[in-house]
């Protein structure tokens, strides 16, 4: 379904982020961030699509990566208690990407 909503929405965010979800959830984190990836690209201030990419480069041991993705998240959405807790969970994983 969400691959049919590519073709049929190819500017929306949200296909491409929900088939990362699906891939994130089997374990497939390389397929997922290239997914999270093509969001971003339509959705470049979605703190959200950052966090995930940020968890996927993580899972990945893309530690630097995942911290610039995760500043990323931050900086656009500083509120986000969810955000913060992402970029405290990943800083714990990687204390030398600090």
């Amino acid at each position: 379904m969400f691959t049919a909503m590519t073709r049929d929405h190819p500017d929306s965010a949200a296909p491409f982020a929900e088939l990362a979800r699906c891939r994130a959830e089997i374990g497939d984190y390389a397929g997922a961030l290239v997914l999270y990836r093509k969001a971003l690209e339509r959705e470049s201030w979605n703190a959200s699509l950052h966090e995930n990419a940020a968890m996927m480069l993580s899972a990945l041991e893309r530690h630097e990566e995942a911290m610039t993705e995760a500043g990323e998240a931050i900086r656009l959405a500083p509120e986000s208690r969810r955000v913060r807790e992402t970029y405290t969970t990943l800083t714990a994983r990687a204390p030398q990407a600090r």
